[in-house]
């Protein structure tokens, strides 16, 4: 059977849960050393406030318990080295399934290639893709990466399935990608940018249908 789409994803909140990423890692991270309860949940508090990809938790957690200085950078060294099970986006794994065989599918991230490849391999899902690009000088927005991955196929229907707005859809919309914005907590957003806009993974298998 000719596959008639191409269906490109980013990894991060489109096909693994992020947060759970962030989260189990740092709390494996906190366990191996013997910190107060009290440090363990104003670190929380932090996190929660400023989001998974704020740089400073370990240093705003050190101006109300300067303690934590010392053992910054061990702490920083060890969320890093932790491996943990990922958490796939529910029912993810049932849509590859369900267009992995008339459809091409592959990934576009901003990740570090190697961390992301294995993460996915650890999911399961690495087999449904057979192009993978974590291009660090190319980075979304840019649209060299949807450019490289439409040469590759070269199939005219194509598809970019992100959940951050702004670096996802600028580069795909410049080559002609049409674009569905997984957004689950229903962000405002710009047509312009956006082609559809769903809460349910499994929408994907309507739309390219």
């Amino acid at each position: 059977m000719s596959k008639k789409n191409l269906l490109c994803f980013d990894i991060d909140g489109v096909l693994l849960n992020e947060k759970h990423w962030f989260s189990e890692r740092w709390k494996q991270a906190f366990s191996m050393f013997n910190f107060s309860n009290q440090v363990f949940k104003d670190f929380w508090i932090i996190f929660n406030k400023n989001g998974y990809y704020y740089k400073n938790h370990i240093d705003e957690l050190g101006v109300k318990h300067p303690e934590i200085l010392d053992f910054k950078n061990k702490l920083i060294v060890a969320f890093k080295e932790t491996v943990i099970e990922e958490k796939k986006i529910e029912n993810v794994e049932i849509l590859l399934e369900q267009c992995s065989s008339n459809n091409y599918l592959s990934i576009i991230s901003n990740g570090v290639f190697d961390i992301q490849y294995d993460r996915l391999l650890r999911s399961g899902l690495i087999g449904f893709f057979d192009l993978i690009i974590c291009d660090k000088v190319n980075k979304k927005p840019s649209a060299v990466p949807y450019k490289m991955t439409k040469f590759y196929y070269n199939v005219d229907n194509c598809f970019y399935v992100g959940n951050e707005y702004d670096s996802d859809f600028i580069g795909a919309k410049s080559e002609n990608f049409k674009t569905i914005y997984y957004n689950v907590k229903n962000q405002k957003f710009s047509k312009s940018l956006v082609d559809y806009s769903i809460n349910n993974i499994l929408d994907i298998k309507k739309i390219i249908s």
